[in-house]
């Protein structure tokens, strides 16, 4: 999500900064030592410190497992519906490749909705989020491709995180008035809420 690499390495340098200074602490007394000694155990202590800053930089990077304390939640804000958006033009936005996309699904008008998310104790876990579309009375439409479809997956970057991810869903084929029903599911696929944006109409 929206946690800048500045961060991690602000927290790796701050690690170093201590390190270096425990290292000047103890120069004092290794100085007083003979050469060979002294300069064993500056290789030591130089080789140590390499280890403990690639240990520290991969566990923040790597989405591993890690433990947060107290309870966990994840939240949906309200969703920003950007309409009458083509596929082609989602895939601009977001700076991704259309790959082997057909130029029919390239063509196909949709939403392109902006979704705050924010997920507390799941950090480095992936955390679905699906959509459905539904008639304005809330009812399924019964068709495979616009129900229950993975759109994304978030990976919070610490133990409390939020940011915004933009998604995009098609329209129905069919005149009506529809609204999208979005779900942030957790990493075991239970539900942690649910949003729907406004009634939108296509016509006929």
């Amino acid at each position: 999500m929206n946690q800048s690499f500045r961060r991690v390495f602000d927290q790796l340098k701050s690690g170093l900064r201590k390190w270096i200074a425990v290292v000047g602490r103890l120069w004092r007394w290794f100085d007083q030592l003979e050469p060979g000694l002294r300069k064993w155990i500056a290789v030591v202590a130089g080789l140590l410190g390499i280890g403990i800053a690639a240990t520290t930089l991969y566990a923040r990077l790597s989405g591993g497992d890690h433990t947060c304390p107290g309870q966990r939640s994840g939240t949906l804000g309200m969703p920003i519906v950007d309409r009458g958006v083509t596929y082609a033009e989602f895939l601009e936005r977001t700076g991704a490749s259309p790959g082997t996309t057909d130029p029919a699904t390239l063509k196909r008008v949709g939403n392109a909705i902006d979704l705050p998310i924010t997920a507390v104790g799941y950090w480095g876990k992936r955390l679905p989020v699906r959509w459905s579309i539904l008639t304005d009375r809330g009812k399924p439409l019964n068709v495979a491709e616009l129900t229950d479809q993975l759109s994304l997956e978030v990976v919070p970057e610490d133990c409390s995180d939020s940011g915004r991810e933009l998604m995009w869903t098609p329209l129905p084929s069919r005149p009506g008035h529809f609204l999208v029903e979005i779900t942030l599911l957790d990493n075991d696929g239970e539900r942690l809420d649910t949003r729907r944006t406004d009634v939108f109409a296509v016509l006929g």
